[in-house]
């Protein structure tokens, strides 16, 4: 039987679109081509031809590591390095977003050794590379709550060919194993990198340094290098912005729907019980669980009395003898594999030890580049499919919104918080930092086909990470099969080749301006004119490709949750609350618990979160 219920899950998530997109390859690798040899510093690589007149090299290592230290470069090789095939992604969770076996759902899968890189480019000789012309280049980060997800989510090879520019991947480490706090790696680390707990975001300034010392054997211009990055791929493109370390090793940055939150030190490490409260998920809590799954302690007195009589040598020592699967058991899966963690912690010496919203304001302190950001009008859809107080699953196959009223109201207050915070206030800030050189986004695109199993213009409508098949020009494989089909495919393919030529120009020019001429409409930037102006995705039949300037913000979002006369339910008040606010720099207890309709004392926040 449990067989058989992963199974109707994996066709559920197949039919009704909850894949976040998993890029399949061959399970044989395929032949090295000739005219992809290439001589970076790191030592010689073989390549292969890809598809849209591409060459890509997959499975580079960028770099190697202890479990909880930074990464160290990888020794240079003599002999030339077959890249046909992509390396191992990082521990996390099974799930839909990474694997389509359903046996493997909620088991522990990837590796701790998994720092690969992957790169795509136009396809030319090797002896053409020093006649040519430098090509930007593109670093994607890819999202998944920082605790899931993996590099070849999707091929890069439409994007590097249409918009000739060097595309690169990388897997970085996740979860716990990304981003671990403690006074005991502090006291016992050699340096403050290894004691920062930001190892996924050291991952990805290693990976930067590489692309710095290698991409240019590529074809690759070092010197005009973008990040970008979704969701949780763009907080950690956020993150490089506030990072001191990361400073130089890039030029411009996109954040696609990237929430701007970091976590205090004593958020991830203290006791959930303490006055100076830690998270539930905070490293000094995943060690008294450690401790009465060991029967070494019986409650969580016992386990505190415990870990206090350790030494810093005795703590570290302990954890990392465990195993990752060990450790895993301890974070409850929450979303298609993802659990929560602290993350991005302000250690002061990788990231700020400042909120980022503090850093962003003031020019000395973050790394002043060119900036798109934006997020998708109906990002929460993606989530809110799978609350079975919304939407009814029969069979494991057929989705109904139980009440649309209800459906899209809890949409549109978490999907506007989503704008609120991670577009408009951070517009705002970053162009009275630099003004002129931040540029707005909205994604409205919903008209995902329908069939049997659910009308997705409904249940996902612009849902959270739907434009990246626009991005990257992938409609086949497993993203989100359903939504895009013949059916609508004079509708999708026009913006996306708009959309591709405005990232392309962002990347090239530092400006996306009408995509090299390619679009009629010229994106202006955010304080282009005496009003906030963003610019607006959508198909011709949703009105185009436009300008707007609807601002959103957190303060009017709370003053029209307070004065909403239509919740039935006032669960449903706090809940929405909850999703917006809690764990984040707005939440407010007091707020909280005495919300208009009777006030939220009732219910827990962690009875109602969500990710």
């Amino acid at each position: 039987m449990k067989k058989l219920a992963r199974t109707l899950l994996l066709v559920s998530a197949l039919l009704a679109g909850l894949q976040l997109g998993l890029y399949l390859m061959s399970s044989s690798a395929p032949e090295t081509a000739e005219e992809s040899f290439r001589e970076p510093a790191a030592g010689p690589v073989l390549g292969i031809d890809d598809e849209y007149d591409t060459h890509a090299w997959l499975g580079i290592p960028y770099a190697q590591s202890q479990r909880w230290q930074a990464p160290k470069p990888v020794a240079i090789w003599d002999e030339a390095f077959e890249a046909s095939s992509f390396g191992d992604f990082c521990l996390q969770h099974g799930g839909p977003a990474v694997t389509v076996n359903p046996l493997e759902w909620g088991e522990t899968v990837g590796s701790e050794n998994c720092q690969y890189l992957n790169i795509w480019a136009p396809r030319f000789a090797s002896n053409d590379i020093a006649k040519a012309q430098s090509l930007p280049v593109m670093l994607w980060i890819h999202g998944g709550g920082n605790s899931v997800g993996r590099a070849d989510s999707y091929q890069m090879a439409r994007l590097a060919s249409t918009e000739k520019v060097i595309v690169v991947s990388i897997n970085y480490r996740l979860g716990a194993f990304g981003w671990f706090s403690h006074s005991a790696l502090r006291q016992t680390s050699d340096n403050a990198f290894d004691a920062s707990g930001n190892y996924g975001t050291l991952d990805m300034i290693e990976s930067l340094n590489w692309v710095q010392n290698n991409i240019a054997a590529f074809g690759g211009d070092p010197d005009n290098v973008t990040i970008f990055g979704e969701s949780a791929g763009g907080r950690n493109v956020l993150s490089l912005l506030a990072s001191k370390p990361a400073k130089g090793l890039f030029h411009r940055a996109i954040v696609q729907s990237g929430l701007s939150q970091s976590t205090p030190v004593s958020k991830a490490e203290n006791f959930s019980d303490e006055d100076d409260a830690g998270y539930l998920e905070s490293s000094g809590e995943l060690l008294i669980k450690l401790l009465m799954a060991d029967n070494k302690a019986a409650s969580r007195e016992q386990a505190k009395q415990q870990i206090a009589a350790m030494s810093a040598q005795q703590t570290v020592d302990y954890l990392r003898a465990k195993t990752a699967a060990q450790i895993l058991q301890q974070y409850p899966e929450r979303s298609l594999g993802m659990y929560f963690v602290p993350q991005l912690i302000r250690d002061g010496v990788v990231l700020p030890s400042d909120d980022f919203i503090n850093t962003f304001a003031d020019p000395e302190q973050y790394n002043v580049v060119p900036i798109m950001i934006g997020s998708n009008r109906d990002e929460m859809k993606l989530f809110l499919i799978g609350d079975a107080s919304l939407v009814e699953t029969r069979w494991g196959l057929f989705r109904t919104i139980i009440s649309p009223e209800r459906f899209e109201q809890q949409n549109r207050y978490l999907s506007d918080f989503w704008k609120a915070n991670a577009v408009d206030q951070l517009a705002a800030i970053f162009s009275r930092s630099q003004p002129g050189l931040v540029w707005a986004y909205r994604f409205d695109w919903d008209e995902g086909d329908s069939n049997m199993t659910g009308d997705y213009s409904q249940l996902l409508g612009a849902a959270h990470s739907l434009e990246m098949p626009f991005i990257f020009g992938q409609w086949s494989g497993l993203m989100l099969p359903g939504v895009f089909t013949d059916n609508n495919r004079a509708s999708y393919e026009p913006l996306s080749k708009a959309m591709m030529a405005y990232w392309g120009a962002f990347a090239t020019e530092g400006d996306p301006a009408n995509g090299r001429g390619s679009n009629a409409m010229i994106w202006e930037s955010w304080s282009a004119s005496a009003q906030n102006l963003f610019i607006v995705f959508d198909s011709e039949a949703g009105g185009g490709i436009r300008m707007s300037d609807e601002v959103l913000t957190i303060a009017g979002l709370k003053q029209r949750l307070a004065a909403d006369q239509q919740f039935s339910l006032q669960r449903d008040r706090c809940k929405v609350y909850v999703g917006m606010f809690f764990q984040k720099r707005d939440w407010l207890t007091d707020e909280y618990q005495n919300l208009p309709g009777g006030g939220c004392r009732d219910y827990t926040p962690e009875s109602l979160r969500a990710l």
